[in-house]
């Protein structure tokens, strides 16, 4: 869609991504950022147009090699759960049950993950209208 001027003066940049390179670069079907100055919005624009063409190429991105750049299914898989397990993820020592795991590891395989793992961390961090949608049943 492109860049547009927001009723408080700020700039919005609106890009649709492609199918095939979605799972690529680790952002969804559309991507969202506001910006102070045009200006910052039209170089966003310029490094993501350059993303998606290093994507369909084959090539490493920018965008994927940002620190803490990792799709939500990974660090849930890598980062959350074993620490979880462990009862480390609690102000307690004590770790949770077998029966609490095995329904925490339930809803996230049967209802988070099918509808956030494939979006990256900070593309969730930035997009917070997107997580609300996303979760809230129609």
């Amino acid at each position: 869609m492109g860049i547009s001027k927001t009723k408080n003066g700020s700039y919005r940049l609106r890009v649709y991504i492609p199918d095939d390179v979605q799972g690529k670069l680790g952002i969804g079907k559309r991507f969202e950022k506001r910006f102070k100055t045009r200006r910052d919005a039209k170089e966003a624009e310029i490094k993501l147009a350059v993303d998606i063409e290093n994507a369909r190429l084959g090539r490493s991105s920018t965008l994927s090699q940002r620190k803490g750049d990792i799709l939500f299914k990974d660090f849930y898989k890598d980062i959350c759960l074993e620490p979880y397990k462990a009862g480390q993820a609690t102000a307690t020592i004590k770790p949770p049950t077998a029966v609490t795991v095995f329904q925490t590891e339930n809803l996230f395989r049967l209802q988070i993950l099918p509808v956030l793992g494939n979006y990256s961390i900070d593309h969730l961090n930035e997009n917070k209208q997107l997580v609300l949608s996303l979760l809230t049943p129609l």
